[in-house]
Formats: structure tokens, C-alpha cells, sequence
């Protein structure tokens, strides 16, 4: 063997040496209840179309991990700690900032949209929320605009409901102008459920990435073996398009 070959096999021992494995430690993995994305199923085991992806980077990348669901704010905080190693949604969080790494790579997308009924106009900026009635799902944070729908300098008179089927029934009774929901739960309650004429906008798409505690051993080791995972598998045509 030659000293090059040599050199090299060295520094990729050490390198697979600093990631967890399942003879070591092993990844907490946080997520919310956020179907159909991510949610815990009857039996206690977590699904969605997210955590597939999740689970299939997981494997790949042949380490150690553990799942479990956290209220959004909860899991925000265990992530800041290390409590949870990783976390795959959106990474524009003001807390993340300084306290995660996040990975370049483009996990997919999720989508929010503003309901409405047709005699309302459409909703694209935040401006347009001021002096209207809303109905926003409490613990999300809609990529920084539930900021400006809670400052009461904006004047939007703002209801938190724990569901998204408590949301379109407000604005079914008439009780609120606008519901803001991503679409994969919007979706999936329409789906049983007609709303007469309900129309709707997109709003933005946020890109959902791997987002790593830097409290996490090793961390930028776990999150380049993650990432590399991720383009192996896609390069397989390992992953649909979710479209939510």
C-alpha cells in the first residue's frame, strides 16, 4: 500500500471514528404532530411522509436513532440544549440561530396558503392580515409572520386553535376572514369535509432542512454523513415528490 493510500485509509477511520454508531451513541431525532408530514400513529411509532424520508436518511447513513413527538416549542428548546440531535423541518427559527447547523441541502417544501371564503381578497403579504379576522393553529410560526399577526400594533383580531378542523370551522360559521395553515393539513381535513365556495393563495413555500444542535457530539460529522445520505438516496430515485 502506498503512503498516499495510506494517509488516506487514516483519515477515514478517524473520520467514521467521530460519528455515532449503533455501537455508541445514538441520534435523538425531535418532531412535532404535523400530519401529514410528521405524526405519531395509534400503536406509538412515528409516520409521515417527512419522516420516510427521515427514516430512510437514518438508515443510510447506518446510525443509531431514536424518534419521539414534542410539542413545537418544547422541541425547540431540546434542540438548543442537544437534547435532540435533529431535527428535518423548517430552520428559519431566531432561536436556531447560533445554536444549530443547518445543511445546504433541500429536503423538500412546504407550502402555506390563506383560506378564505370568495367574497375576500387574497392574502400576500403581511400587510394585507392588518385589520382582518384569522385563525391561526397554535405552535406554528409560519416562517416569523405570527410575530406580526400577535403585535397588536397591526390590529388583527387573531384566534389559536389547536387543529386545523377548528380553524375551518370558524371561518365556515363566519366567525374569522382568513385561516393561515400549510397545506398538507389543510388538505387532509378538506378532503372529508366541503366548505362552500373556499378559495385560497399560496402565501410562500419554506424549505425544509436537516437542522443539527451543535451540542450534538460531533455535529458537523453527523450532519455531512446526513447529508451525503440524503444524495446517495436521491440519486437512487429513492424519494417521491410530496407536493404538500
Amino acid at each position: 500500500m502506498s503512503i498516499f493510500h495510506k494517509i488516506w485509509m487514516v483519515t477515514f477511520l478517524s473520520f467514521l471514528a467521530c460519528l455515532p454508531t449503533q455501537a455508541t451513541e445514538r441520534i435523538n431525532v425531535g418532531y412535532i404532530e404535523f400530519p401529514p408530514a410528521y405524526y405519531t400513529d395509534t400503536n406509538g411509532k412515528a409516520r409521515g411522509y417527512l419522516m420516510e424520508k427521515v427514516e430512510k436518511i437514518l438508515k443510510e447513513s447506518e446510525l443509531n436513532w431514536h424518534s419521539q413527538s414534542y410539542p413545537t416549542k418544547r422541541m425547540v428548546s431540546l434542540l438548543i440544549e442537544g437534547k435532540i440531535d435533529l431535527w428535518v423541518g423548517l430552520s428559519t427559527l431566531p432561536k436556531f440561530k447560533n445554536a444549530t447547523l443547518v445543511g445546504e441541502t433541500l429536503i423538500d417544501n412546504i407550502e402555506l396558503r390563506a383560506y378564505r371564503l370568495n367574497e375576500q381578497s387574497d392574502i400576500r403579504t403581511q400587510s394585507d392580515l392588518i385589520n382582518t379576522r384569522l385563525a391561526i393553529i397554535r405552535g406554528h410560526s409560519y416562517g416569523g409572520w405570527v410575530k406580526f399577526i400577535k403585535n397588536k400594533v397591526n390590529n388583527i383580531n387573531y384566534i389559536e386553535t389547536n387543529s386545523s378542523k377548528s380553524a375551518f370551522k370558524l371561518l365556515e360559521k363566519g366567525r374569522v376572514d382568513y385561516v393561515l395553515e400549510y397545506k398538507g393539513p389543510s388538505v387532509q381535513f378538506l378532503q372529508t369535509h366541503t366548505i362552500p365556495n373556499l378559495a385560497y393563495n399560496t402565501v410562500s413555500s419554506f424549505a425544509v432542512k436537516l437542522v443539527v444542535s451543535k451540542k450534538s457530539q460531533n455535529a458537523s460529522e453527523l450532519l455531512h454523513a446526513l447529508e451525503s445520505a440524503y444524495h446517495r438516496l436521491a440519486s437512487q430515485g429513492s424519494f417521491e415528490s410530496s407536493n404538500q
